[in-house]
Protein backbone atom coordinates (compact mmCIF):
# COMPACT_ATOMS: atom_id res chain seq x y z
CA UNK A 1 0.00 0.00 0.00
CA UNK A 2 1.45 3.35 -1.04
CA UNK A 3 1.33 6.14 1.49
CA UNK A 4 2.02 6.31 5.23
CA UNK A 5 0.89 2.75 5.91
CA UNK A 6 3.52 0.30 4.75
CA UNK A 7 3.74 -3.44 5.40
CA UNK A 8 6.36 -4.10 8.09
CA UNK A 9 9.63 -5.50 6.80
CA UNK A 10 9.98 -7.89 9.73
CA UNK A 11 6.80 -9.61 8.52
CA UNK A 12 7.68 -9.57 4.83
CA UNK A 13 10.97 -11.32 5.52
CA UNK A 14 9.42 -14.32 7.31
CA UNK A 15 8.72 -17.70 5.71
CA UNK A 16 5.17 -18.22 4.47
CA UNK A 17 2.69 -19.65 6.93
CA UNK A 18 0.57 -18.82 9.97
CA UNK A 19 3.37 -17.12 11.90
CA UNK A 20 4.03 -14.70 9.05
CA UNK A 21 0.34 -14.03 8.52
CA UNK A 22 -0.20 -13.26 12.22
CA UNK A 23 2.67 -10.79 12.10
CA UNK A 24 0.62 -8.62 9.75
CA UNK A 25 -2.37 -8.26 12.12
CA UNK A 26 -1.56 -4.65 13.23
CA UNK A 27 -1.02 -3.61 9.61
CA UNK A 28 -4.41 -4.83 8.41
CA UNK A 29 -6.15 -3.48 11.50
CA UNK A 30 -4.61 -0.07 10.80
CA UNK A 31 -5.69 -0.16 7.15
CA UNK A 32 -9.25 -0.92 8.24
CA UNK A 33 -9.44 1.77 10.89
CA UNK A 34 -7.63 4.51 8.98
CA UNK A 35 -8.96 3.81 5.48
CA UNK A 36 -11.60 1.07 5.10
CA UNK A 37 -12.30 -2.63 5.27
CA UNK A 38 -12.45 -2.65 1.48
CA UNK A 39 -8.93 -1.19 1.25
CA UNK A 40 -7.66 -3.77 3.72
CA UNK A 41 -9.19 -6.67 1.77
CA UNK A 42 -7.80 -5.25 -1.48
CA UNK A 43 -4.34 -5.19 0.06
CA UNK A 44 -4.78 -8.73 1.41
CA UNK A 45 -5.80 -9.96 -2.04
CA UNK A 46 -2.79 -8.23 -3.58
CA UNK A 47 -0.46 -9.94 -1.10
CA UNK A 48 -1.81 -13.30 -2.24
CA UNK A 49 -1.73 -12.47 -5.95
CA UNK A 50 1.88 -11.28 -5.70
CA UNK A 51 2.93 -14.42 -3.81
CA UNK A 52 3.89 -12.55 -0.65
CA UNK A 53 1.65 -15.07 1.12
CA UNK A 54 -0.13 -18.14 -0.18
CA UNK A 55 -3.47 -17.30 1.43
CA UNK A 56 -5.25 -14.13 2.58
CA UNK A 57 -8.08 -15.60 4.68
CA UNK A 58 -6.53 -14.73 8.04
CA UNK A 59 -5.91 -11.13 6.94
CA UNK A 60 -9.64 -10.88 6.23
CA UNK A 61 -10.38 -12.18 9.73
CA UNK A 62 -8.28 -9.34 11.17
CA UNK A 63 -10.11 -6.90 8.91
CA UNK A 64 -13.55 -8.07 10.03
CA UNK A 65 -12.72 -7.76 13.71
CA UNK A 66 -11.40 -4.24 13.17
CA UNK A 67 -14.39 -3.30 11.00
CA UNK A 68 -16.82 -4.18 13.78
CA UNK A 69 -14.93 -1.97 16.22
CA UNK A 70 -14.73 0.83 13.63
CA UNK A 71 -18.51 0.75 13.20
CA UNK A 72 -19.16 0.78 16.97
CA UNK A 73 -20.31 -2.87 16.95
CA UNK A 74 -23.12 -2.17 14.49
CA UNK A 75 -23.36 -5.63 12.95
CA UNK A 76 -25.16 -4.63 9.75
CA UNK A 77 -22.71 -1.82 8.94
CA UNK A 78 -19.68 -3.97 9.68
CA UNK A 79 -20.87 -6.87 7.50
CA UNK A 80 -21.79 -4.53 4.65
CA UNK A 81 -18.27 -3.06 4.77
CA UNK A 82 -16.78 -6.48 4.01
CA UNK A 83 -15.95 -7.15 0.35
CA UNK A 84 -18.24 -10.11 -0.31
CA UNK A 85 -16.46 -13.36 -1.08
CA UNK A 86 -12.89 -12.03 -1.19
CA UNK A 87 -10.39 -14.07 0.84
CA UNK A 88 -13.13 -16.67 1.33
CA UNK A 89 -15.42 -14.60 3.54
CA UNK A 90 -12.80 -14.19 6.24
CA UNK A 91 -14.09 -10.67 6.87
CA UNK A 92 -17.56 -12.06 7.69
CA UNK A 93 -15.98 -14.59 10.02
CA UNK A 94 -13.97 -11.91 11.80
CA UNK A 95 -17.00 -9.63 12.25
CA UNK A 96 -19.15 -12.37 13.70
CA UNK A 97 -16.43 -13.85 15.90
CA UNK A 98 -15.80 -10.45 17.48
CA UNK A 99 -19.52 -9.66 17.73
CA UNK A 100 -20.43 -12.82 19.64
CA UNK A 101 -17.69 -12.15 22.16
CA UNK A 102 -18.93 -8.57 22.61
CA UNK A 103 -22.67 -9.14 22.57
CA UNK A 104 -23.16 -12.52 24.23
CA UNK A 105 -22.25 -13.65 27.72
CA UNK A 106 -22.24 -17.22 29.03
CA UNK A 107 -25.91 -17.00 30.06
CA UNK A 108 -27.29 -15.35 26.92
CA UNK A 109 -25.14 -16.81 24.17
CA UNK A 110 -27.63 -19.43 22.95
CA UNK A 111 -30.43 -16.89 22.46
CA UNK A 112 -28.05 -14.37 20.90
CA UNK A 113 -26.66 -16.67 18.24
CA UNK A 114 -30.12 -17.82 17.09
CA UNK A 115 -30.95 -14.35 15.77
CA UNK A 116 -27.52 -12.81 15.09
CA UNK A 117 -27.53 -13.63 11.36
CA UNK A 118 -31.18 -12.64 10.82
CA UNK A 119 -32.32 -9.23 9.65
CA UNK A 120 -28.96 -7.99 8.32
CA UNK A 121 -29.68 -8.49 4.61
CA UNK A 122 -27.72 -11.68 3.97
CA UNK A 123 -28.30 -14.08 1.11
CA UNK A 124 -28.24 -17.84 1.94
CA UNK A 125 -24.52 -18.24 1.26
CA UNK A 126 -23.65 -15.17 3.30
CA UNK A 127 -25.86 -16.48 6.11
CA UNK A 128 -23.85 -19.71 6.14
CA UNK A 129 -20.62 -17.73 6.42
CA UNK A 130 -22.19 -15.63 9.18
CA UNK A 131 -23.05 -18.79 11.15
CA UNK A 132 -19.52 -20.10 10.64
CA UNK A 133 -18.25 -16.84 12.14
CA UNK A 134 -20.53 -17.35 15.13
CA UNK A 135 -18.76 -20.67 15.72
CA UNK A 136 -15.46 -18.79 15.87
CA UNK A 137 -16.91 -16.37 18.39
CA UNK A 138 -18.24 -19.07 20.70
CA UNK A 139 -14.69 -20.20 21.40
CA UNK A 140 -12.62 -17.10 20.68
CA UNK A 141 -13.37 -15.34 23.95
CA UNK A 142 -12.74 -18.26 26.27
CA UNK A 143 -15.90 -18.20 28.35
CA UNK A 144 -17.07 -21.53 26.92
CA UNK A 145 -15.01 -24.74 26.93
CA UNK A 146 -14.65 -26.40 23.54
CA UNK A 147 -17.26 -29.11 24.04
CA UNK A 148 -19.77 -26.64 25.52
CA UNK A 149 -19.21 -24.30 22.56
CA UNK A 150 -19.97 -27.21 20.23
CA UNK A 151 -23.13 -28.03 22.18
CA UNK A 152 -24.22 -24.38 22.02
CA UNK A 153 -24.35 -24.71 18.23
CA UNK A 154 -27.43 -26.86 18.81
CA UNK A 155 -29.29 -23.59 19.44
CA UNK A 156 -29.83 -23.56 15.67
CA UNK A 157 -32.39 -26.27 16.36
CA UNK A 158 -33.52 -28.75 13.72
CA UNK A 159 -31.43 -27.17 10.97
CA UNK A 160 -28.70 -29.79 11.15
CA UNK A 161 -26.57 -28.20 8.43
CA UNK A 162 -26.49 -24.92 10.37
CA UNK A 163 -25.37 -26.77 13.48
CA UNK A 164 -22.52 -28.30 11.48
CA UNK A 165 -21.56 -24.94 9.96
CA UNK A 166 -21.41 -23.49 13.46
CA UNK A 167 -19.34 -26.44 14.72
CA UNK A 168 -16.98 -25.89 11.77
CA UNK A 169 -16.33 -22.38 13.07
CA UNK A 170 -15.72 -23.69 16.59
CA UNK A 171 -13.30 -26.32 15.29
CA UNK A 172 -11.50 -23.78 13.10
CA UNK A 173 -11.10 -21.41 16.05
CA UNK A 174 -9.75 -24.23 18.22
CA UNK A 175 -7.03 -25.01 15.72
CA UNK A 176 -6.31 -21.27 15.37
CA UNK A 177 -5.74 -21.17 19.12
CA UNK A 178 -3.20 -23.97 18.95
CA UNK A 179 -1.33 -22.09 16.22
CA UNK A 180 -1.61 -18.76 18.03
CA UNK A 181 0.58 -19.91 20.91
CA UNK A 182 3.41 -19.95 18.36
CA UNK A 183 4.55 -23.52 18.91
CA UNK A 184 7.62 -24.94 17.29
CA UNK A 185 6.87 -27.92 15.07
CA UNK A 186 7.65 -30.51 17.76
CA UNK A 187 5.21 -28.81 20.16
CA UNK A 188 2.57 -28.64 17.46
CA UNK A 189 2.98 -32.35 16.75
CA UNK A 190 2.36 -33.10 20.42
CA UNK A 191 -0.88 -31.09 20.41
CA UNK A 192 -2.41 -32.52 17.20
CA UNK A 193 -3.88 -35.68 18.82
CA UNK A 194 -5.93 -33.57 21.27
CA UNK A 195 -7.34 -31.04 18.81
CA UNK A 196 -10.49 -33.03 18.01
CA UNK A 197 -10.52 -35.49 20.91
CA UNK A 198 -13.49 -33.91 22.77
CA UNK A 199 -15.71 -34.46 19.73
CA UNK A 200 -15.22 -38.22 19.54
CA UNK A 201 -18.07 -38.80 22.00
CA UNK A 202 -20.50 -36.40 20.28
CA UNK A 203 -20.81 -37.89 16.82
CA UNK A 204 -18.84 -38.88 13.71
CA UNK A 205 -20.27 -36.03 11.62
CA UNK A 206 -18.85 -33.43 14.01
CA UNK A 207 -15.55 -35.31 14.20
CA UNK A 208 -15.36 -35.14 10.41
CA UNK A 209 -15.88 -31.37 10.53
CA UNK A 210 -13.02 -31.09 13.02
CA UNK A 211 -10.59 -33.21 10.99
CA UNK A 212 -11.44 -31.10 7.92
CA UNK A 213 -10.46 -27.98 9.84
CA UNK A 214 -7.32 -29.53 11.33
CA UNK A 215 -6.20 -30.39 7.79
CA UNK A 216 -6.73 -26.78 6.70
CA UNK A 217 -4.96 -25.26 9.69
CA UNK A 218 -1.97 -27.54 9.23
CA UNK A 219 -1.79 -26.19 5.68
CA UNK A 220 -1.94 -22.68 7.15
CA UNK A 221 0.89 -23.53 9.54
CA UNK A 222 3.14 -24.79 6.74
CA UNK A 223 2.16 -22.17 4.17
CA UNK A 224 0.62 -24.93 2.01
CA UNK A 225 3.71 -27.11 2.10
CA UNK A 226 2.02 -30.38 1.12
CA UNK A 227 4.72 -32.79 2.27
CA UNK A 228 5.09 -31.17 5.69
CA UNK A 229 1.32 -31.05 6.11
CA UNK A 230 0.94 -34.74 5.30
CA UNK A 231 3.64 -35.49 7.87
CA UNK A 232 1.75 -33.52 10.51
CA UNK A 233 -1.48 -35.39 9.68
CA UNK A 234 0.37 -38.54 10.75
CA UNK A 235 0.17 -37.32 14.37
CA UNK A 236 -3.59 -37.85 14.53
CA UNK A 237 -4.44 -40.78 16.82
CA UNK A 238 -6.30 -43.08 14.40
CA UNK A 239 -5.53 -44.21 10.87
CA UNK A 240 -8.93 -43.16 9.54
CA UNK A 241 -8.35 -39.65 10.91
CA UNK A 242 -4.92 -39.59 9.29
CA UNK A 243 -6.38 -40.69 5.97
CA UNK A 244 -9.15 -38.09 6.14
CA UNK A 245 -6.67 -35.33 7.03
CA UNK A 246 -4.57 -36.14 3.98
CA UNK A 247 -7.59 -36.65 1.72
CA UNK A 248 -8.84 -33.16 2.55
CA UNK A 249 -5.61 -31.54 1.37
CA UNK A 250 -6.55 -31.56 -2.35
CA UNK A 251 -10.05 -30.35 -1.40
CA UNK A 252 -8.51 -27.31 0.32
CA UNK A 253 -6.12 -26.68 -2.56
CA UNK A 254 -8.96 -26.76 -5.10
CA UNK A 255 -11.25 -24.42 -3.21
CA UNK A 256 -8.69 -22.14 -1.50
CA UNK A 257 -6.43 -21.72 -4.55
CA UNK A 258 -3.19 -20.94 -2.67
CA UNK A 259 -0.88 -18.77 -4.72
CA UNK A 260 2.18 -20.98 -4.29
CA UNK A 261 0.58 -24.07 -5.87
CA UNK A 262 -0.47 -24.62 -9.48
CA UNK A 263 -3.88 -26.19 -8.77
CA UNK A 264 -4.29 -27.70 -12.23
CA UNK A 265 -0.94 -29.46 -12.09
CA UNK A 266 -1.31 -30.48 -8.45
CA UNK A 267 -4.86 -31.79 -8.78
CA UNK A 268 -4.37 -33.57 -12.10
CA UNK A 269 -4.05 -36.99 -10.48
CA UNK A 270 -6.98 -36.61 -8.07
CA UNK A 271 -9.90 -36.71 -10.49
CA UNK A 272 -13.19 -35.01 -9.58
CA UNK A 273 -12.94 -33.41 -6.14
CA UNK A 274 -16.18 -32.61 -4.39
CA UNK A 275 -16.52 -29.73 -1.91
CA UNK A 276 -16.81 -30.50 1.75
CA UNK A 277 -20.50 -30.69 2.64
CA UNK A 278 -21.34 -29.13 6.00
Amino acid sequence: MDGPLKPPQECLSQADGYKKWSCFRPYFEALTHKISASASITEATKFKEQGIVSDCHLFAHFTGEAALEKHDFDLGKALSSCTVGDCRYGCFHGVMGRYIGYEAGPQSVASTIKSACDGVGLDPNQRNECIHGIGHGLLAHNYLPFQEAVNTCKAFGPRDWEQRICVGGVAMERTFQYLAIDPDESQLRESIPEMCAPLESIGPEFMDVCIYNVSLKLLFHTGYDIERTEGLCEELPQQDYINDCKDYIPVHVKYKQPSNIDPVKFLDSYGDIQPFMW
